[in-house]
């Protein structure tokens, strides 16, 4: 009996103990059912981020694509010049006719 009790515990030179290697079947027997749940929550994970994926590129997706111009609206460098020489020649206009009437103010 103490023999038979020596060999499913301590195991012999051929091998390990018998408990060492039933320990090691279980655990080996559900490695592939862990493995196979952590597969399927990566399936899962992946189906929910295409979706995702999928609703963020409605937002971004364009209904019409862009026409190019054929010339730059702006800016317009002549157009721009012609207006601050006209808002500029206004008020100089309008300092020189004030200052001529002060002076005609003054003088009579």
């Amino acid at each position: 009996m103490r023999e038979l009790r020596a060999v499913l515990t301590e195991g012999s030179s051929s091998g390990g103990s018998l408990a060492r290697v039933s320990a090691e079947l279980r655990i080996a027997e559900a490695d592939p059912g862990n493995r196979q749940l952590l597969l399927q929550q990566a399936l899962e994970q992946l189906e929910t981020a295409r979706i995702e994926a999928n609703r963020q590129v409605r937002h971004l997706s364009l209904g019409v694509s862009p026409v190019a111009p054929d010339k730059a609206a702006y800016p317009r460098a002549v157009e721009n010049t012609a207006l601050a020489l006209l808002i500029f020649g206004g008020i100089y206009l309008m300092i020189s006719l004030t200052l001529s009437i002060l002076r005609e103010q003054v003088t009579a």
